[in-house]
């Protein structure tokens, strides 16, 4: 039998005996509580009719109004006391009685009433005395049925209490066995089992090899020591595959170039793997149980306490420590991991080392070299920058400093928009959206900073990751101003004759160019003059190169004089020269000017050969600001210019459209 059915039984047979017990119980105290008023009702009419007897004897003796209104109330009383009483039993013969003594006494006391209270003759003396006999009688009569009630009450109420103790003992009786029963079959069906139980489970707890229960039985324990050998034989295979596990990761952290090891919440070491005796040049097995104070020492237990305390209050920990040994010192970085039970107690903590001596080595290797290459860079004079992907500013070398004003201790982590003024920004804006694209960008610009005016011609490099992604760029500017400065003056050697100052021929293929660009936009006149100085051939050869050379330049000054500053006078070759005047209102004013001209030549030229008189000849071009090109103007006031000469010199002719 299964022991939930067996429980089960056991529960049903307890609550059929309890409400048995319960419904028992209650009958035989309804039955006490009966017997106990009846026995009191019982009680309190004997002592009704004792007092009826007395005032009966003394209304016997007096006769007068209160003996007899004591009389009637006190059979009131009884008749009252009578009402609603039991007639079932051994009294019931007694309560009859005193029921019909009750009915008579009424008809008798009136009888004996009516009778003279002083006879006057002994018929009247007998017939009272018989009255009061008859009275008296049915009296005591009363009285002894009463007695007798109230004493077979007394005995029902007795026997009501027996049978009340007797069941209440058989309840009691009828509990105990039962619980008995139970207690006998727990013991053996369930508690002796589960003590068994209980000592294998301390023996498994111990790792002691326990025996397999081979339960056949269909019950609860006999299921519940099945799965009990299904577990043991788990685990016993869980903890051969832990053991296994066990030997693996011994053997994994004994082959890792890392120290690991543990400490409990006394910091007391209770594993360490083989890296450990590499390290400390001292076996795992003196060290287990040892403080971390004891192992380590005064100076490192200093440095770890504060990384010990957080990490046993649940903290994780990461910092650098170190070893010396042999003269000889070892960098690791040190992780304390807590090691936290089920409960989220922390137990202990894991130490984890990684030797970082070499990466320390390289590191200051590495910091040495860039020493000597920001040396380098420092001291050359070119700016050199290393801007990254989101255009911040992380290395900048001295020269950077002392032409921009940038401190890099300031600057680098600051964004180039960030550092540098708006307007440099802009300037550089493109330039470095494109590098971060991945171009190679030159270009040059006009920068000045810190008062200083620099033309710098500044290269992008783009920084390209292996994967292809950049990273960055790489800025160099170079300070060209110089080499531009040198550039102006060759651009302005090639543009102007050196003898007058005016521009050459190639400035004027320039300017004329720019000119007629300009009439034709704004549809105005343009004049261009041609001249030449009227026979120079002879006062070179009469005079010689130099008196012919001061002749051109004082030709130049003339013309320059007479012009306007927006107009443009150039030497072309030899003693040829040309005039452009701009936005003129009609072809009358070139006219004029052109006479200007002549007149103001024709004054002596003061030479070192004393004065010498000079004409020139001019052939005027009119550009009316249509398609007409630079050469075709230049050609029609050459031939105007030998129409001046044909006419005979020192004069000006107009071409004619």
């Amino acid at each position: 039998m299964k022991i939930r059915s067996l429980f089960i039984a056991a529960g049903v047979a307890a609550v059929l005996v309890g409400v048995s017990a319960i419904a028992a119980m209650w009958m035989a105290t309804a039955a006490e509580d009966a017997a106990e008023a009846q026995q009191q009702r019982a009680q309190q009419v004997a002592r009704d009719v004792a007092g009826l007897v007395g005032v009966t004897y003394v209304f016997q003796r007096e006769r007068d109004e209160l003996s007899t209104s004591e009389w009637k109330r006190w059979l009131a009383n009884i008749v009252r006391d009578l009402e609603g009483a039991s007639s079932l039993g051994e009294s019931a013969a007694e309560l009859e009685l005193l029921n019909d003594a009750a009915a008579r006494l009424p008809v008798l006391f009136e009888r004996a009433l009516q009778t003279a209270a002083v006879p006057v003759s002994d018929f009247e003396r007998r017939r009272r005395d018989q009255a009061f006999e008859l009275l008296l009688g049915d009296t005591q009569a009363m009285a002894d049925a009463a007695f007798r009630w109230s004493r077979n009450a007394g005995d029902a109420r007795s026997l009501a209490e027996d049978v009340h103790e007797r069941i209440t003992m058989a309840s009691i009786a009828c509990f105990s066995l039962l619980l008995a029963v139970l207690a006998v079959v727990g013991v053996r069906r369930v508690l002796r089992p589960l003590a068994r139980l209980t000592e294998v489970t301390e023996a498994l707890e111990r790792g002691e090899q326990v025996p397999l229960f081979g339960s056949t039985a269909q019950d609860e324990l006999g299921t519940l020591k099945r799965r009990f050998d299904a577990m043991t034989i788990a685990l016993r295979r869980r903890t051969d595959e832990l053991r296994e596990a066990e030997q693996r990761m011994r053997k994994i952290t004994d082959n890792i170039p890392v120290v690991v090891s543990h400490f409990d919440r006394n910091v007391r070491a209770d594993f360490g793997n083989l890296a450990v005796e590499r390290v400390l040049r001292r076996p795992v097995s003196e060290l287990m149980g040892l403080s971390f104070r004891e192992i380590r020492g005064d100076a490192m237990w200093e440095i770890a306490k504060p990384h010990i305390d957080a990490v046993l209050q649940g903290q994780p920990q990461e910092f650098e420590s170190f070893v010396t040994r042999d003269g000889e010192t070892l960098y690791f970085v040190q992780r304390y991991v807590p090691d936290v039970d089920a409960d989220g107690e922390v137990q202990g903590f894991y130490s984890v080392s990684f030797d970082i001596t070499e990466r320390r080595q390289a590191e200051a290797l590495l910091a040495e070299s860039e020493k000597r290459l920001r040396d380098i860079a420092d001291n050359l004079p070119v700016m050199i920058s290393y801007i990254d992907k989101d255009q911040r500013l992380l290395f900048l070398n001295e020269t950077f400093t002392k032409w921009t004003g940038l401190d890099h201790r300031s600057t680098v982590g600051k964004t180039v928009a960030e550092a540098i003024p708006a307007p440099l920004y802009e300037q550089r804006r493109e330039a470095l959206a494109r590098a971060l694209a991945g171009e190679r960008v030159e270009f040059d610009l006009e920068s000045t900073s810190l008062g200083v005016n620099r033309f710098l011609h500044n290269l992008y490099l783009p920084d390209i990751a292996p994967d292809g992604s950049i990273r960055g760029l790489y800025a160099l500017s170079t300070d060209v101003t110089e080499h531009r400065r040198l550039e102006r003056q060759l651009a302005e050697l090639a543009r102007t004759d050196a003898l007058t100052g005016l521009p050459n021929r190639y400035s004027f293929d320039e300017q004329l160019t720019a000119i007629i660009k300009r009439a034709q936009r704004a549809q105005t006149l343009t004049a261009l003059l041609f001249l030449d100085i009227d026979r120079f051939k002879l006062i070179n050869d009469s005079h010689g190169h130099g008196v012919g050379d001061e002749v051109l330049r004082d030709f130049a000054r003339r013309l320059l004089a007479l012009v306007r500053g927006t107009d443009f006078v150039g030497r072309l070759a030899g003693d040829e020269f040309v005039v452009v005047l701009e936005a003129l209102g009609a072809p009358v004013e070139a006219e004029i000017v052109a006479g200007k001209i002549i007149d103001a030549i024709n004054r002596p030229f003061a030479t070192s050969a004393g004065e010498l008189s000079v004409g020139t000849s001019i052939g005027i071009a009119i550009h009316p600001g249509d398609e007409l090109d630079g050469e075709a103007l230049l050609g029609r006031a050459d031939q105007a210019l030998y129409l001046a000469k044909d006419a005979g010199r020192n004069q000006y002719r107009l071409h004619a459209p």
